[in-house]
């Protein structure tokens, strides 16, 4: 079972470099292609850090990678909010940016911290998540509702 969810993540990680490889390439001025590659790239991040975490037999190996996917995780839901405003063409100031990126930025910080993964067995299974992951939940549901909001006004 393991070993088809590592082939799984591995196909996930080389379909998301060719992915981002084929929109830069079309036409990497636009700011919908840029922003949508930011968000690819975060994802495969996190895949690339579940992959890692899966792969190593090494509990404190293991637990170095499983807490790597803290990285990933907090940016997909900020990175598809800034795709979102690009797709719908809404202002992306620094200023913008910078204020969406602080609740990422917290919980990238705990990282290597216990409050991110406080203990996991070897090859990635049983992980004991901490606060910080309570955090990346209050966010999912703050990004991605308000981008699926923003979708949802537009679309009518």
């Amino acid at each position: 079972m393991l070993l088809v969810a590592n082939i799984l993540l591995g196909f996930n990680i080389l379909l998301a470099v060719l992915m981002s490889g084929l929109i830069l390439i079309s036409n990497s001025k636009k700011r919908t292609n840029r922003t949508l590659v930011m968000f690819i790239l975060a994802v495969m991040l996190w895949t690339l850090s579940n992959l890692l975490a899966n792969v190593f037999a090494d509990i404190n190996k293991s637990l170095f990678f499983a807490r790597t996917t803290l990285i990933g995780a907090s940016l997909i839901p900020c990175t598809f909010y800034i795709f979102t405003k690009s797709f719908l063409n809404e202002n992306l100031s620094l200023r913008h940016l910078l204020i969406t990126g602080i609740l990422p930025f917290a919980i990238i910080v705990t990282t290597p911290a216990n409050l991110n993964i406080k203990s996991i067995e070897a090859y990635g299974f049983n992980s004991v998540p901490g606060f910080s992951y309570y955090v990346l939940l209050l966010e999912l549901i703050i990004y991605i509702g308000i981008s699926l909001r923003k979708l949802y006004k537009r679309s009518r």
